[in-house]
């Protein structure tokens, strides 16, 4: 199962024909099962929704795939664990959200398809699996 990132998110709803957007709209139409967000992806693609009829019509659409949680306070402490590897290695990760949602990713064996480069960061020193279409 495949943990779509914000990033690729907003490149389908921008309608941007990147081949991010081409690679969603793939999964999205042969293989929706595989899709899952988490709250905290919800939450991001929301709170860029300036329009009330079209944050309905998304929420509505985004909480029919199931969603992933962190396990309080494990994964917050996992996401904590990753953050300091990568500074060891001398590597950046510059959105804590990032971790969170990597360290989900790697306790559920999930993948992350995303357009964001702290996730190539963070899989350099995990275990986290990047889906690459």
């Amino acid at each position: 199962m495949i943990i779509v990132d914000t990033s690729v998110w907003i490149e389908l709803f921008r309608n941007t024909h990147s081949e991010h957007a081409a690679a969603l709209k793939d999964l999205l139409e042969n293989r929706n099962g595989e899709i899952v967000l988490t709250d905290i992806i919800v939450m991001e693609i929301l709170q860029g929704i300036s329009d009330d009829k079209i944050f309905e019509e998304i929420k509505r659409y985004l909480l029919e795939f199931p969603l992933i949680e962190a396990r309080t306070p494990a994964t917050y402490i996992h996401s904590a664990r990753l953050y300091r590897l990568c500074r060891r290695k001398g590597l950046i990760v510059r959105k804590s959200i990032d971790l969170l949602i990597a360290a989900i990713a790697i306790e559920n064996r999930l993948e992350v398809f995303h357009r964001d480069r702290d996730f190539e960061t963070i899989a350099t020193v995990s275990a986290l699996k990047i889906y690459k279409p």
